[in-house]
């Protein structure tokens, strides 16, 4: 369509996923501000991505020392699909940032299914972004960060709130 040849080159997700708040995703937000681990953090993201998205899955996979958070869209034009893998993959890094501030391996690499985007410099602008390798044209589309992360305990996280919030989550 003119949409996806008008932002063929452009960054649109990865401009979008900088300006997310916690707020932004709503009830989901608040369920991830209150998760005691980042376990925890990532195991909602999969259990409730429907409140994320109705156009992908998020699933995890494990390799030696790492966990991928690969999201898979479904859904759309390759350019569309490009730009909301960009923006899902970008959302989970910026709040994986808010929620573990000072982690200097997060993410450790971050896969993406498309090919690089003509016009854009991937060391400019794809790392200056996530802060880590960016490879193009992989089997997932996926954040890769250590498993050691998953232990790591939030400090904003409530036990109390945590089930409430799931409860709700539930009902929506």
């Amino acid at each position: 369509t003119a949409l996806d040849q008008q932002h063929t080159g452009t960054m649109v997700g990865l401009q979008l996923a900088r300006e997310i708040q916690p707020a932004s995703l709503g009830a989901l937000g608040l369920l991830l501000q209150s998760c005691n681990t980042f376990a925890d953090v990532l195991e909602a993201l999969v259990r409730f991505n429907g409140l994320l998205s109705n156009i992908g899955t998020t699933t995890l996979a494990f390799g030696p020392g790492t966990v991928e958070v690969r999201w898979e869209c479904a859904a759309g034009s390759p350019a569309f699909r490009r730009h909301a893998s960009e923006y899902v993959l970008g959302i989970f890094v910026v709040f994986a940032r808010l929620l573990l501030p000072g982690q200097i391996h997060l993410p450790l690499a971050v896969h993406f299914a498309h090919e690089l985007p003509a016009g854009t410099d991937p060391g400019r602008d794809y790392f200056s972004f996530f802060q880590c390798p960016v490879y193009f044209g992989q089997a997932f589309s996926a954040i890769v960060t250590p498993v050691s992360l998953l232990k790591t305990r939030l400090r904003h996280g409530d036990t109390a709130l945590k089930e409430l919030l799931e409860n709700h989550t539930l009902n929506l």
